[in-house]
């Protein structure tokens, strides 16, 4: 059904002629750019049937918002994908922090962190609805990987439930150390981008409200002032007009 917006009430005809305003994602290249990466997630997610997707807190935390709203837009019938957050700091167990030689004022800065086997009864316990679907394809996300060190924290705790069939490892883009080096089994089976950008996907303001601790296999929130929340709300606005933008 067409819309004939002059037929509208005045108020009505406002609402629908209104232009979005972008505060934060001004450069239209930029956006583009965005949207680009997310549609290669998001469709990387349809073509390998990710059923569970786990994003690696914080940084890759906003990712989620983009892929809801593609999915939402183009692929409405894929109903079945959950969506998780991970700490990969929690999945550091006393017995590695040890062996580092965490100095004091890091230890204290980061929190406590538990044994290995608290840990695995903690991710248990916080993550049964994923453990209820480990029989189906999952994908580790982040933005970003230098050695696969933090990614291998994730992955050591997952393959603990998951058939190794079923897991796999994206990131944005590739940062430092070539895949030679990396730490083994951590290695990812998808790049959204060659290009490397430095682990600043979303801009140097889009930092979730979120803080990684040790001990504790999901993030907390942070106590932040009204501004970062404002900021944060619009992130989140910008993101899912740059998808309705594009698409």
């Amino acid at each position: 059904m067409n819309i004939n917006l002059n037929n509208l009430p005045k108020k009505e005809q406002n609402i629908k002629q209104e232009k979005f305003e972008y505060s934060i994602f001004t450069d239209q290249a930029f956006r583009k750019d965005l949207f680009s990466n997310i549609k290669k997630l998001s469709e990387y997610i349809i073509s390998k049937d990710i059923s569970n997707l786990i994003f690696v807190d914080k940084r890759a935390r906003l990712t989620y918002v983009g892929v809801k709203e593609y999915l939402r837009i183009k692929y409405p019938e894929k109903t079945d994908l959950n969506i998780y957050f991970i700490n990969p700091l929690g999945l550091a167990p006393r017995e590695d922090v040890s062996k580092n030689k965490v100095n004091n004022s890091e230890y204290h800065a980061y929190g406590r962190p538990k044994k290995r086997l608290d840990i695995f009864q903690e991710f248990e316990e916080t993550y049964q609805e994923l453990l209820k679907n480990k029989e189906k394809k999952t994908l580790i996300f982040d933005i970003c990987t230098h050695s696969g060190f933090t990614l291998s924290r994730v992955k050591n705790v997952l393959d603990k439930y998951f058939d190794p069939a079923n897991l796999e490892i994206g990131v944005f883009d590739f940062v430092g150390k070539t895949e030679e080096d990396f730490i083994k089994d951590s290695t990812p089976d998808f790049y959204v981008t060659e290009e490397s950008k430095n682990c600043i996907v979303f801009g140097d303001e889009a930092y979730p409200l979120v803080d990684n601790k040790l001990g504790k296999v999901t993030s907390e929130p942070r106590d932040v002032s009204q501004k970062s929340k404002i900021i944060s709300q619009k992130i989140r606005s910008e993101i899912k007009q740059t998808i309705k933008e594009f698409i």
